[in-house]
């Protein structure tokens, strides 16, 4: 079984935010409203009256759709000037813009999102974070469900869940990039983009070797080695006895949303802390732009996403 690949978002020109970013989070009302939702953030969606699974991408500013989705359910497009920037740094022009009405459980959201040719990994698309801005979105990752209501009921959404509030932490003041502050091996502070998109963990290059965090290829292959045991087990107790199952190693590769490969260094972070919780022996990645937090510490975590208030919440079983 291969190893997620990371794909997000690090740049869109300013006019495309104003276009997409705006345009799609026009609503209605939010209708309180709850969906299965995998490991990888995605969840069923339905676009224009076609279903999609959509990957749910709090670090993309904008909400984006596969070019081949779209031609496969003969989507009219929007000529457009959009420049979209993926993790490798490589810039490529959009394919057009689409008048969308997404639906995600019982809302329509209504704007505009971005068309482009993308990797086939990406899958139908992302729903990007203006989407998510203007709600509550409750990410309950270990019990595979995506909650949603109006952001004035976030706390009963808390408390209807069986679930209490034990940290509220801000996502700092850039209106598209939600980041939180977190602590690297009780030594420094640093901001990373909340990026339910990225499979894995990354930090910055200098705060790589300021740390001076060692190599983290024996604990990828230690950890790969316990999933890829844990799962063989899964399929015993199915009664299958003779299937082979392997995890492949974090060895720094992703593909970006263009479909190219980057490789990175790979590093072994003891701690990583925000709100009362710490996470720790994780294999992170080097990077040389923006340091997010990814699904390896969001995806082990129940929180709560406060667009209009723009905050993390930390919850935990009442």
């Amino acid at each position: 079984m291969n190893a997620t690949r990371t794909l997000r978002v690090v740049g869109v020109t300013r006019s495309t935010l104003l276009a997409a970013g705006l345009g799609a989070c026009t609503v209605q009302g939010i209708v309180a409203d709850s969906v299965p939702m995998d490991a990888g953030f995605r969840v069923d969606a339905t676009m224009n009256g076609a279903p999609l699974r959509m990957c749910v991408d709090t670090g993309s500013p904008t909400s984006l759709l596969s070019l081949a989705t779209a031609q496969r359910h003969g989507f009219p497009l929007c000529a457009t000037q959009a420049t979209i920037t993926d993790s490798t740094g490589l810039a490529q022009p959009g394919a057009g813009l689409l008048d969308l009405a997404l639906h995600i459980g019982s809302t329509t959201f209504r704007g505009q999102g971005i068309c482009l040719r993308t990797a086939d990994s990406v899958g139908d698309g992302l729903v990007g974070y203006p989407v998510l801005s203007v709600g509550a979105w409750l990410f309950d990752a270990p019990g595979e469900r995506l909650h949603m209501a109006p952001a004035d009921d976030a706390e009963r959404l808390v408390g209807d869940n069986g679930l209490r509030v034990v940290a509220r932490l801000s996502l700092g003041a850039d209106e598209w990039r939600p980041r939180v502050t977190v602590r690297l091996d009780d030594a420094r502070d640093v901001a990373l983009l909340l990026d339910t998109g990225a499979g894995r963990t990354s930090l910055r290059a200098d705060v790589v070797d300021a740390l001076q965090l060692p190599a983290g290829e024996a604990l990828a292959k230690q950890r790969a080695d316990e999933s890829a045991a844990a799962l063989a087990e899964d399929l015993r107790r199915q009664g299958l006895e003779d299937v082979k199952v392997t995890v492949s190693p974090g060895n720094g590769k992703s593909i970006g949303l263009h479909g190219v490969e980057q490789t990175s260094s790979v590093h072994h972070l003891r701690r990583l802390s925000f709100g009362g919780r710490t996470f720790e022996d994780l294999v992170v990645t080097s990077c040389a732009d923006e340091g997010l937090l990814g699904r390896d510490v969001l995806g082990r975590c129940v929180w709560l996403l406060h667009g209009p208030r723009r905050e993390l919440w930390l919850l935990e079983k009442q």
